[in-house]
C-alpha cells in the first residue's frame, strides 16, 4: 500500500488531531473528520488508504461515536462505506475526475442530531447514515 501517490499524517499532526478531538469533546461538539486518502482499509483499495491510517484510527475510535461520527475522504475515485465497529461512518466520495463533462458530480451534506443526509447530484450517491442506530 505504499505508493508513490500516497501519504501519511506526520506524529505532530496525530496529537495536533488528539487534542483537538478532546477539546470537541470538553465543548460537547461532534466531529466529521475530512481527509484526501482513505482512513479505512474497508472503504478502498490499499493502494489508496493513509499510510499510517492505523495510527488515525486509534485516536478517532477514542472520542467515537460521542464526538467522531464520521470521515469523508477522496483519493479512491469511487464510492465506499463502511460503518466500523465504534459506530464511526466512514465515506469516500466519488471524484469529478471520473465524471463526464457536463455532469455533476457533487453532493451537500446535512448533519442534524441523529443522522447525517448526504443529497448527491449526478453521479455523486446520495446516503443516509444513522447515527444513533
Amino acid at each position: 500500500r505504499f505508493v508513490k501517490f500516497g501519504g501519511g499524517v506526520s506524529t505532530e499532526q496525530v496529537e495536533w488531531l488528539d487534542r483537538e478531538l478532546g477539546v470537541c469533546k470538553t465543548n460537547g461538539e461532534k466531529a466529521i473528520i475530512c481527509s484526501h486518502l482513505c482512513i479505512h482499509p474497508q472503504t478502498c483499495v490499499p493502494t489508496c488508504l493513509l499510510y499510517n491510517y492505523d495510527d488515525v484510527l486509534h485516536v478517532l475510535h477514542r472520542y467515537a461515536p460521542d464526538v467522531v461520527i464520521a470521515t469523508f475522504a477522496g483519493h479512491a475515485h469511487h464510492n465506499g462505506y463502511y460503518q466500523d465497529e465504534f459506530g464511526i461512518h466512514h465515506r469516500v466520495c466519488e471524484a469529478v475526475l471520473e465524471t463526464e463533462p457536463g455532469h455533476d458530480c457533487h453532493g451537500i451534506v446535512h448533519v442534524s442530531d441523529d443522522m447525517i443526509e448526504i443529497r448527491g447530484f449526478g453521479t455523486f450517491a446520495s446516503a443516509t447514515y444513522n447515527l444513533y442506530s
